[in-house]
């Protein structure tokens, strides 16, 4: 058998996450910044060379190569001929230097792309040898999968003897906690705000939210991205006075405990008067309520 080739790979990624695919004209698909390795009469480049090499040409500036992970040979069809060949892989985490991070001028066509959007995705052509690239960095931890941040309200009342949520009908995943996703450069109390008013149509002022989050993480299987996604939830919660008025395109019904250990809203009528759909209730926000100290309520109320 002969001898894997060696293959040098620069991960370029921003700070959202997304990594740098380039188009490669040899072998007609978008890859990794990748080069192979040089060799001399006596001489071998190194694969830190190589990395460089591959990521200056990418960015069109000066780089700087950092930490690095060694893959196993594993055998891909070359898209260049389509012969069977074993490949070597050294990954590079690379970036602009700094002195030049605002000149970068990436002239090939390119994409930017999340890992899980490059494994879960019909983006094709993308390299399937750059694609095991991914996925194996990801399973050895040394890129992250999917996350997501979001703010979350936990607003509750008590109704005739029982406490109650509030669940709003999000199309594809039911009834769910008020949420939305929080912006990189965005805090939690702001994304809240922000949770109050298009997903409510109230002021955050009316709510009496908490001062601050409490957050709640978990793995679940995003069903939008079907992708394994890492959640990290800034939780804040309320008692909401009687007679908000709330203003939402979508269904907002108040739900007690029943209702949400059974996993399905039935029968409801929304806080408009209206019926409202029948629908189960997002696993996320079971877990949420779980986390946050509601079991009690849940027992209690279903046994």
């Amino acid at each position: 058998m002969t001898d894997p080739i060696p293959v040098s790979i620069a991960l370029v990624r921003k700070p959202t996450g997304e990594l740098l695919w380039v188009w490669d004209g040899e072998w007609d698909c978008f890859a990794l910044p990748m080069a192979k390795l040089k060799k001399g009469d006596h001489v071998v480049e190194l694969p830190v060379h190589a990395a460089r090499r591959a990521a200056g040409r990418a960015l069109g500036v000066p780089v700087r190569i950092g930490q690095d992970v060694h893959l196993n040979p594993e055998l891909f069809v070359s898209g260049r001929d389509l012969a069977s060949r074993r490949y070597r892989y050294d990954v590079y985490r690379a970036e602009p230097h700094p002195d030049f991070a605002a000149r970068v001028d990436v002239r090939a066509p390119h994409l930017w792309l999340a890992p899980h959007a490059a494994l879960n995705r019909d983006y094709d052509p993308l390299s399937p040898s750059c694609r095991w690239v991914v996925a194996t960095l990801v399973g050895k931890g040394f890129l992250p999968g999917r996350s997501q941040y979001t703010a979350v309200l936990l607003l509750h009342r008590d109704h005739s003897g029982k406490r109650q949520f509030l669940l709003r009908r999000e199309p594809g995943w039911g009834y769910a906690l008020p949420t939305k996703r929080r912006s990189p450069d965005e805090s939690y109390l702001a994304a809240s705000h922000r949770v109050a008013r298009d997903e409510l149509g109230v002021d955050p002022g009316e709510l009496g939210l908490s001062a601050g989050h409490e957050t709640v993480t978990g793995r679940e299987l995003s069903r939008s991205e079907q992708a394994d996604t890492f959640y990290c939830h800034g939780v804040f919660e309320g008692t909401v006075p009687a007679g908000t008025k709330f203003d939402s395109v979508a269904p907002l019904v108040w739900v007690d405990a029943t209702a949400i250990a059974s996993g399905t809203v039935r029968g409801h009528v929304a806080v408009d008067g209206q019926p409202a759909p029948d629908d189960g209730v997002s696993p996320t926000a079971r877990h949420i309520l779980e986390d946050r100290g509601h079991v009690p309520f849940l027992g209690s109320d279903v046994g």
